[in-house]
């Protein structure tokens, strides 16, 4: 027939994503199509494309993190940063990396979360992002 109906858009989504997806996800999707809500293939391969890219991303900034987090804490600390620098860039001087540190650690806490770390890696240095939330002001 070339398109799906909502409970076959459920069932699609569901089977890709391991997950059944909300309401809101499945309703902004029909709203997408337009009229009468039907999904053609080219509409859910682009949507569920870039829902998957995604989730790709973000494991793998996941991962990175919990390489660094070497003590498996769940924060990465200041030391846990120099010895994964001093191990994987040995060129990179330590005033180097607390500079980085004190970028990356939104609160000055002297941990840096799996949010600080994630902010950082999607959107770069935050001083280059002057409209970016987290922005210095």
């Amino acid at each position: 027939k070339g398109w799906l109906e909502r409970s076959e858009l459920k069932c699609a989504m569901a089977a890709l994503l391991g997950y059944r997806p909300s309401k809101t996800e499945v309703g902004w999707l029909q709203a997408k199509a337009g009229a009468g809500g039907r999904v053609d293939l080219g509409l859910f391969q682009q949507h569920m494309g870039a829902v998957l890219r995604a989730r790709s991303r973000d494991e793998h900034i996941r991962q990175v993190f919990k390489a660094l987090d070497a003590t498996g804490q769940g924060f990465v600390s200041r030391r846990d940063l120099r010895a994964a620098l001093a191990a994987c860039a040995p060129q990179v001087p330590a005033a180097t990396a607390d500079r980085v540190f004190a970028e990356v650690d939104a609160d000055g806490d002297g941990r840096v979360t799996l949010a600080d770390f994630t902010s950082v890696m999607l959107f770069g240095q935050m001083a280059s992002f002057p409209d970016h939330p987290r922005a210095p002001r």
